[in-house]
């Protein structure tokens, strides 16, 4: 059985105890313990702790980057996971949703109305199935008709679309 968590009036999430055996282990909330970079992410805690940084990083610097922190991004991040960019190819945004913002108002085209939400692609209710299975759903697994089903159903809904304007 695996371990669950709840976050306030929210559903139950069900997370697989061996989530870091999976390919691809793309699990909300969990840390790849293999890439964190805890040395350096001490160092960096006491460095911007300090005196010496405070007006740096207190700064509401909205128009522009870090260029220091777009500099560690580039040569030591990015790079371990087989990206390159040049400084001018990062841009740091306040979280998630703030770049999902971002992407759409670029793909919608200026001047568009959007209603940002947050939702996703497909939920699915594990705790109404005996046994879940996670991972990679092939069409011979025992859960694969009724994922299917349900992702048929959450994609078939017109929860959100663009509207004419």
């Amino acid at each position: 059985m695996s371990p669950r968590a709840k976050s306030g009036a929210s559903a139950i999430v069900s997370k697989p105890l061996d989530w870091q055996s999976y390919p691809y282990p793309f699990i909300y909330g969990q840390v790849d313990h293999t890439l964190f970079p805890l040395a350096e992410w001490r160092d960096c805690a006491r460095q911007a702790l300090g005196k010496k940084w405070l007006g740096s990083w207190t700064n509401d610097t909205w128009a522009h980057d870090d260029p220091l922190l777009v500099e560690q991004i580039r040569r030591r991040i990015l790079p371990r996971r087989g990206i390159m960019a040049n400084d001018d190819e990062i841009l740091v945004t306040l979280g998630a949703q703030n770049a999902l913002y971002l992407l759409t108002t670029l793909l919608a085209g200026r001047g568009s109305l959007l209603t940002p939400i947050a939702a996703p692609i497909a939920y699915l209710p594990v705790k109404m199935i005996a046994a879940p299975t996670f991972g990679r759903i092939t069409s011979a697994d025992a859960n694969y008709a009724v994922y299917r089903r349900h992702l048929r159903r959450t994609t078939e809904e017109p929860f959100a679309m663009f509207l004419p304007g």
